[in-house]
Protein backbone atom coordinates (compact mmCIF):
# COMPACT_ATOMS: atom_id res chain seq x y z
CA UNK A 1 0.00 0.00 0.00
CA UNK A 2 1.62 3.57 -0.96
CA UNK A 3 1.74 5.78 2.01
CA UNK A 4 0.41 9.32 3.31
CA UNK A 5 3.02 11.16 3.94
CA UNK A 6 4.11 14.50 5.39
CA UNK A 7 5.74 17.17 3.22
CA UNK A 8 9.13 18.17 3.61
CA UNK A 9 12.21 17.00 1.76
CA UNK A 10 14.17 17.91 -1.27
CA UNK A 11 13.68 14.78 -3.82
CA UNK A 12 11.90 15.25 -6.58
CA UNK A 13 8.89 12.43 -7.27
CA UNK A 14 7.08 12.50 -10.09
CA UNK A 15 3.44 11.92 -11.36
CA UNK A 16 1.09 11.68 -14.10
CA UNK A 17 -1.64 13.85 -12.44
CA UNK A 18 -1.30 15.70 -9.66
CA UNK A 19 -4.43 16.75 -6.91
CA UNK A 20 -4.23 19.62 -5.13
CA UNK A 21 -6.73 19.91 -2.20
CA UNK A 22 -7.38 16.53 0.43
CA UNK A 23 -11.51 17.21 0.54
CA UNK A 24 -13.64 14.53 -0.40
CA UNK A 25 -13.34 15.80 -4.66
CA UNK A 26 -10.07 15.33 -4.03
CA UNK A 27 -10.46 12.08 -2.88
CA UNK A 28 -12.41 10.55 -5.15
CA UNK A 29 -10.34 12.64 -8.21
CA UNK A 30 -7.24 10.65 -6.74
CA UNK A 31 -9.09 7.28 -6.88
CA UNK A 32 -10.42 7.69 -10.29
CA UNK A 33 -6.94 8.31 -11.46
CA UNK A 34 -5.44 5.88 -10.02
CA UNK A 35 -7.67 3.01 -11.28
CA UNK A 36 -6.99 4.07 -14.47
CA UNK A 37 -3.21 2.96 -14.26
CA UNK A 38 -1.96 6.81 -13.96
CA UNK A 39 0.83 7.44 -11.51
CA UNK A 40 -0.81 10.21 -8.90
CA UNK A 41 -0.54 11.94 -5.86
CA UNK A 42 -2.36 14.39 -4.14
CA UNK A 43 -1.49 16.84 -1.96
CA UNK A 44 -2.93 18.34 0.94
CA UNK A 45 -2.45 21.54 3.36
CA UNK A 46 -3.57 20.67 6.65
CA UNK A 47 -2.13 17.37 8.75
CA UNK A 48 -5.17 15.67 8.09
CA UNK A 49 -7.55 14.78 4.62
CA UNK A 50 -11.39 16.09 4.78
CA UNK A 51 -10.07 19.03 7.50
CA UNK A 52 -12.52 21.51 6.20
CA UNK A 53 -15.74 21.50 4.92
CA UNK A 54 -15.48 17.84 3.77
CA UNK A 55 -14.90 16.61 7.31
CA UNK A 56 -18.54 18.11 7.95
CA UNK A 57 -20.67 17.38 4.73
CA UNK A 58 -24.16 15.90 5.78
CA UNK A 59 -24.25 12.10 4.56
CA UNK A 60 -27.21 12.28 2.55
CA UNK A 61 -26.10 11.79 -1.25
CA UNK A 62 -29.02 13.15 -3.39
CA UNK A 63 -30.33 12.55 -6.59
CA UNK A 64 -29.67 15.86 -8.15
CA UNK A 65 -33.30 16.83 -8.65
CA UNK A 66 -32.63 20.04 -7.47
CA UNK A 67 -30.10 20.90 -10.19
CA UNK A 68 -30.93 22.01 -13.15
CA UNK A 69 -32.27 20.74 -16.01
CA UNK A 70 -30.24 19.98 -18.92
CA UNK A 71 -27.25 20.85 -17.24
CA UNK A 72 -23.78 19.25 -16.58
CA UNK A 73 -24.02 19.35 -12.61
CA UNK A 74 -27.06 17.01 -12.71
CA UNK A 75 -25.42 14.63 -15.07
CA UNK A 76 -22.62 14.55 -12.75
CA UNK A 77 -24.86 14.24 -9.87
CA UNK A 78 -26.96 11.17 -11.51
CA UNK A 79 -24.15 9.97 -12.56
CA UNK A 80 -22.11 9.89 -9.08
CA UNK A 81 -25.51 8.16 -6.80
CA UNK A 82 -25.04 4.75 -8.94
CA UNK A 83 -21.62 4.74 -8.24
CA UNK A 84 -21.73 6.13 -4.59
CA UNK A 85 -24.11 2.96 -3.90
CA UNK A 86 -22.03 0.67 -5.77
CA UNK A 87 -18.42 1.50 -3.77
CA UNK A 88 -20.61 1.01 -0.45
CA UNK A 89 -21.64 -2.68 -1.32
CA UNK A 90 -18.10 -3.05 -2.76
CA UNK A 91 -16.10 -1.71 0.33
CA UNK A 92 -18.82 -2.16 3.14
CA UNK A 93 -19.58 1.30 3.73
CA UNK A 94 -22.94 1.88 6.14
CA UNK A 95 -25.65 3.16 4.06
CA UNK A 96 -29.18 3.34 4.32
CA UNK A 97 -31.06 3.68 0.79
CA UNK A 98 -33.93 4.88 1.91
CA UNK A 99 -34.79 7.58 -0.04
CA UNK A 100 -35.73 11.62 1.18
CA UNK A 101 -39.06 13.33 1.40
CA UNK A 102 -39.83 16.85 -0.11
CA UNK A 103 -42.17 18.35 2.49
CA UNK A 104 -44.38 21.31 1.84
CA UNK A 105 -45.39 23.31 4.92
CA UNK A 106 -47.88 26.10 5.70
CA UNK A 107 -45.23 28.29 7.02
CA UNK A 108 -42.81 27.78 3.65
CA UNK A 109 -44.92 30.75 2.48
CA UNK A 110 -45.55 28.72 -0.92
CA UNK A 111 -48.28 28.01 -3.12
CA UNK A 112 -49.73 25.33 -1.35
CA UNK A 113 -51.03 21.89 -3.61
CA UNK A 114 -54.08 21.15 -4.27
CA UNK A 115 -54.00 17.32 -2.68
CA UNK A 116 -56.73 16.00 -0.49
CA UNK A 117 -55.47 14.87 3.25
CA UNK A 118 -56.84 11.69 2.75
CA UNK A 119 -56.29 8.50 -0.08
CA UNK A 120 -57.94 5.78 -1.89
CA UNK A 121 -57.84 3.23 1.46
CA UNK A 122 -59.58 5.96 3.42
CA UNK A 123 -62.42 6.55 0.68
CA UNK A 124 -60.80 9.28 -1.17
CA UNK A 125 -59.21 9.83 -4.43
CA UNK A 126 -55.72 12.11 -3.87
CA UNK A 127 -55.24 14.78 -7.31
CA UNK A 128 -51.27 13.21 -7.71
CA UNK A 129 -51.13 13.33 -11.47
CA UNK A 130 -49.53 16.26 -12.66
CA UNK A 131 -52.79 16.09 -15.20
CA UNK A 132 -54.52 16.57 -12.64
CA UNK A 133 -53.22 19.23 -10.98
CA UNK A 134 -52.78 21.09 -14.52
CA UNK A 135 -56.74 20.99 -15.43
CA UNK A 136 -57.28 22.88 -12.05
CA UNK A 137 -54.76 25.93 -13.47
CA UNK A 138 -52.14 25.42 -11.16
CA UNK A 139 -48.89 24.11 -10.91
CA UNK A 140 -48.04 23.84 -7.02
CA UNK A 141 -43.72 22.89 -6.09
CA UNK A 142 -44.58 19.75 -5.05
CA UNK A 143 -45.62 18.87 -9.06
CA UNK A 144 -42.86 20.99 -9.63
CA UNK A 145 -40.71 18.82 -7.53
CA UNK A 146 -42.32 15.43 -8.89
CA UNK A 147 -42.19 16.35 -12.86
CA UNK A 148 -38.66 17.45 -12.07
CA UNK A 149 -37.50 14.03 -10.58
CA UNK A 150 -39.26 12.18 -13.12
CA UNK A 151 -37.45 14.49 -15.61
CA UNK A 152 -34.00 13.53 -13.86
CA UNK A 153 -34.74 9.69 -14.27
CA UNK A 154 -36.31 9.16 -10.69
CA UNK A 155 -39.07 7.21 -12.41
CA UNK A 156 -40.58 5.81 -9.10
CA UNK A 157 -40.85 9.38 -7.18
CA UNK A 158 -44.49 9.57 -6.22
CA UNK A 159 -46.82 12.43 -4.90
CA UNK A 160 -47.97 11.57 -0.78
CA UNK A 161 -50.45 13.11 0.99
CA UNK A 162 -50.38 14.42 4.38
CA UNK A 163 -52.21 11.29 5.56
CA UNK A 164 -49.41 9.56 3.68
CA UNK A 165 -46.79 10.98 5.08
CA UNK A 166 -47.91 10.51 8.59
CA UNK A 167 -47.98 6.80 8.04
CA UNK A 168 -44.46 6.95 6.99
CA UNK A 169 -42.75 9.15 9.32
CA UNK A 170 -45.39 8.99 12.35
CA UNK A 171 -43.27 10.84 14.83
CA UNK A 172 -43.80 14.09 12.18
CA UNK A 173 -45.56 16.80 12.91
CA UNK A 174 -49.35 17.06 11.47
CA UNK A 175 -49.14 19.83 9.39
CA UNK A 176 -47.76 19.03 6.40
CA UNK A 177 -49.54 20.00 3.24
CA UNK A 178 -48.33 16.66 1.31
CA UNK A 179 -45.24 15.42 -0.10
CA UNK A 180 -42.48 13.60 -2.84
CA UNK A 181 -41.03 10.70 -2.06
CA UNK A 182 -37.34 10.66 -4.02
CA UNK A 183 -36.58 7.24 -3.71
CA UNK A 184 -32.80 6.97 -5.56
CA UNK A 185 -31.43 9.21 -2.44
CA UNK A 186 -28.74 7.45 0.22
CA UNK A 187 -27.73 8.40 3.38
CA UNK A 188 -23.90 7.24 4.74
CA UNK A 189 -21.67 7.61 7.20
CA UNK A 190 -19.89 11.21 5.62
CA UNK A 191 -16.73 10.61 7.32
CA UNK A 192 -15.70 7.24 6.80
CA UNK A 193 -17.01 7.03 3.21
CA UNK A 194 -14.98 10.32 2.20
CA UNK A 195 -11.66 8.50 3.71
CA UNK A 196 -12.76 5.34 2.48
CA UNK A 197 -11.88 7.20 -1.47
CA UNK A 198 -8.73 8.03 -0.41
CA UNK A 199 -7.37 4.45 1.43
CA UNK A 200 -8.82 2.69 -1.98
CA UNK A 201 -6.83 5.48 -3.74
CA UNK A 202 -3.52 4.15 -1.82
CA UNK A 203 -4.43 0.44 -1.82
CA UNK A 204 -4.12 0.72 -5.94
CA UNK A 205 -0.73 2.92 -5.89
CA UNK A 206 -2.10 6.57 -5.18
CA UNK A 207 0.22 8.58 -2.93
CA UNK A 208 -1.01 11.13 -0.30
CA UNK A 209 1.21 14.00 1.11
CA UNK A 210 -0.29 16.31 3.71
CA UNK A 211 1.54 18.99 5.29
CA UNK A 212 1.78 19.95 1.83
CA UNK A 213 0.71 23.97 1.19
CA UNK A 214 0.91 24.70 -2.57
CA UNK A 215 3.28 27.35 -3.09
CA UNK A 216 1.52 29.26 -6.33
CA UNK A 217 3.99 31.89 -6.45
CA UNK A 218 7.08 29.72 -6.93
CA UNK A 219 5.53 26.51 -9.16
CA UNK A 220 5.54 26.84 -12.68
CA UNK A 221 4.79 24.90 -15.90
CA UNK A 222 7.63 23.97 -18.78
CA UNK A 223 6.19 24.55 -21.92
CA UNK A 224 9.24 22.57 -23.12
CA UNK A 225 9.31 19.56 -20.89
CA UNK A 226 5.20 20.25 -20.62
CA UNK A 227 5.50 19.45 -17.24
CA UNK A 228 3.87 21.57 -13.56
CA UNK A 229 6.99 21.48 -11.21
CA UNK A 230 5.23 22.36 -7.81
CA UNK A 231 7.06 23.92 -4.63
CA UNK A 232 5.44 23.25 -0.69
CA UNK A 233 5.42 26.63 0.82
CA UNK A 234 8.03 26.25 3.50
CA UNK A 235 6.12 29.27 5.89
CA UNK A 236 3.00 27.83 6.03
CA UNK A 237 1.49 27.04 9.23
CA UNK A 238 -2.00 25.18 9.51
CA UNK A 239 -4.38 25.04 12.88
CA UNK A 240 -3.98 20.87 13.12
CA UNK A 241 -0.61 20.55 14.67
CA UNK A 242 -2.04 19.21 17.54
CA UNK A 243 -4.20 16.73 16.12
CA UNK A 244 -3.03 13.10 17.33
CA UNK A 245 -2.58 11.23 13.77
CA UNK A 246 -5.13 8.60 12.35
CA UNK A 247 -5.11 5.04 11.31
CA UNK A 248 -6.75 3.11 8.58
CA UNK A 249 -7.81 -0.03 9.29
CA UNK A 250 -4.51 -1.68 8.82
CA UNK A 251 -3.10 0.69 11.34
CA UNK A 252 -1.10 3.36 8.77
CA UNK A 253 -0.73 6.62 9.16
CA UNK A 254 -3.59 8.62 7.71
CA UNK A 255 -2.26 12.26 8.32
CA UNK A 256 1.44 14.02 8.98
CA UNK A 257 4.79 11.46 10.21
CA UNK A 258 7.83 12.93 10.88
CA UNK A 259 9.42 10.09 9.70
CA UNK A 260 8.24 9.59 6.28
CA UNK A 261 9.52 10.67 3.10
CA UNK A 262 8.73 14.64 2.82
CA UNK A 263 9.08 16.04 -0.85
CA UNK A 264 9.55 19.92 -0.76
CA UNK A 265 8.95 19.97 -4.88
CA UNK A 266 6.83 17.41 -6.91
CA UNK A 267 6.47 17.36 -10.67
CA UNK A 268 3.72 16.38 -12.63
CA UNK A 269 2.20 16.62 -16.23
CA UNK A 270 -1.23 17.27 -15.38
CA UNK A 271 -2.05 19.18 -11.97
CA UNK A 272 -5.81 19.14 -10.87
CA UNK A 273 -7.49 22.14 -8.58
CA UNK A 274 -9.50 20.77 -5.88
CA UNK A 275 -8.59 23.01 -3.15
CA UNK A 276 -12.30 23.72 -2.75
CA UNK A 277 -13.04 27.57 -1.13
CA UNK A 278 -9.59 28.40 -1.83
CA UNK A 279 -9.47 27.25 -5.73
CA UNK A 280 -10.11 30.59 -7.20
CA UNK A 281 -6.95 31.98 -5.25
CA UNK A 282 -4.74 29.16 -5.65
CA UNK A 283 -5.42 29.85 -9.47
CA UNK A 284 -4.85 33.60 -9.65
CA UNK A 285 -1.58 33.05 -7.93
CA UNK A 286 -0.21 30.61 -10.27
CA UNK A 287 1.67 32.43 -12.69
CA UNK A 288 1.30 29.65 -16.07
CA UNK A 289 -2.52 29.20 -15.40
CA UNK A 290 -5.07 31.65 -16.74
CA UNK A 291 -6.82 33.77 -14.01
CA UNK A 292 -10.15 32.16 -13.49
CA UNK A 293 -13.66 33.95 -14.67
CA UNK A 294 -15.40 32.82 -11.17
CA UNK A 295 -14.93 33.75 -7.65
CA UNK A 296 -15.55 30.80 -5.08
CA UNK A 297 -17.73 32.68 -2.36
CA UNK A 298 -17.66 31.06 1.10
CA UNK A 299 -21.44 29.81 2.60
CA UNK A 300 -21.56 28.96 5.49
CA UNK A 301 -23.67 25.32 6.68
CA UNK A 302 -24.61 25.15 10.56
CA UNK A 303 -25.98 22.00 12.04
CA UNK A 304 -27.41 20.57 15.47
CA UNK A 305 -26.97 17.20 16.59
CA UNK A 306 -29.82 15.35 18.82
CA UNK A 307 -30.02 11.98 20.38
CA UNK A 308 -33.12 10.36 19.49
CA UNK A 309 -35.63 7.93 20.89
CA UNK A 310 -38.84 6.16 19.91
CA UNK A 311 -41.13 9.08 19.88
CA UNK A 312 -38.45 11.62 17.61
CA UNK A 313 -36.73 9.23 15.55
CA UNK A 314 -37.41 8.91 11.51
CA UNK A 315 -36.25 6.91 9.01
CA UNK A 316 -36.49 9.78 5.73
CA UNK A 317 -34.50 12.63 4.98
CA UNK A 318 -36.72 15.54 5.60
CA UNK A 319 -36.02 18.36 3.20
CA UNK A 320 -38.19 21.91 2.05
CA UNK A 321 -39.21 22.01 -1.69
CA UNK A 322 -36.36 23.76 -2.87
CA UNK A 323 -34.80 26.81 -4.28
CA UNK A 324 -32.55 27.71 -7.02
CA UNK A 325 -30.77 29.01 -3.59
CA UNK A 326 -30.37 26.32 -1.53
CA UNK A 327 -31.60 23.05 -0.75
CA UNK A 328 -32.88 24.46 2.32
CA UNK A 329 -32.34 23.19 5.37
CA UNK A 330 -32.48 19.56 6.19
CA UNK A 331 -34.09 17.20 9.37
CA UNK A 332 -32.45 13.58 8.94
CA UNK A 333 -31.60 10.52 11.38
CA UNK A 334 -27.87 9.41 11.05
CA UNK A 335 -27.26 5.66 10.79
CA UNK A 336 -26.41 5.83 14.19
CA UNK A 337 -29.93 7.50 15.21
CA UNK A 338 -28.86 11.05 16.24
CA UNK A 339 -31.74 13.50 14.79
CA UNK A 340 -29.76 16.21 13.08
CA UNK A 341 -31.37 19.87 11.65
CA UNK A 342 -28.96 21.72 9.21
CA UNK A 343 -27.05 22.74 7.21
CA UNK A 344 -28.07 26.33 7.24
CA UNK A 345 -26.45 27.88 4.27
CA UNK A 346 -25.69 31.85 5.03
CA UNK A 347 -23.03 33.72 2.77
CA UNK A 348 -19.80 34.94 4.59
CA UNK A 349 -16.71 37.30 3.86
CA UNK A 350 -14.30 35.04 5.69
CA UNK A 351 -13.17 31.49 3.94
CA UNK A 352 -11.98 30.75 7.42
CA UNK A 353 -14.30 31.01 10.10
CA UNK A 354 -16.14 28.06 10.82
CA UNK A 355 -17.31 29.49 14.51
CA UNK A 356 -20.90 28.24 15.93
CA UNK A 357 -23.38 30.84 15.61
CA UNK A 358 -25.64 30.73 18.89
CA UNK A 359 -28.32 32.62 17.24
CA UNK A 360 -28.78 30.41 14.33
CA UNK A 361 -28.29 27.27 16.80
CA UNK A 362 -31.25 28.48 18.51
CA UNK A 363 -32.97 28.45 14.78
CA UNK A 364 -32.19 25.25 14.00
CA UNK A 365 -33.52 24.20 17.25
CA UNK A 366 -36.61 25.77 16.74
CA UNK A 367 -37.21 24.55 13.25
CA UNK A 368 -36.41 20.84 14.26
CA UNK A 369 -38.79 21.02 17.31
CA UNK A 370 -41.75 22.21 14.69
CA UNK A 371 -41.50 19.01 12.95
CA UNK A 372 -40.78 17.06 15.43
CA UNK A 373 -42.45 17.80 18.15
CA UNK A 374 -41.31 15.35 20.90
CA UNK A 375 -37.99 15.86 20.48
CA UNK A 376 -36.20 17.36 23.88
CA UNK A 377 -33.11 19.34 23.05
Amino acid sequence: MSAVHDASNSAIQLYDVLIIGGGVVGSAILRACTLLGWSCALVEANADLLSNASGSNSGIACTGVDASPGTLERALIRDSISQIRMFCREHNIPNRECGSLVCQWPWDGVETSVMEDKDEENGTKCSTSVDDVGQLGVTPPLVRVLTESWDAGDTHAKMMTAAQLKRMEMNLCNDSEGAVHIPGEIVVDPWLYSIALAVHARENGGTIYTNFCFDAERSFFDATTKMWTVFRRRDHQNNDSDIENEEDSEGESLSSSPSADRPDTIQARTIVNAAGIQADLLQSATGDCPKPSWEARPRRGQYRIFSSNAETKITHPIQPVPSQRTKGIFVFSTLYDQIVVGPTALDQESRTDRTADPEVATTLTEHVKRLIPKLDP
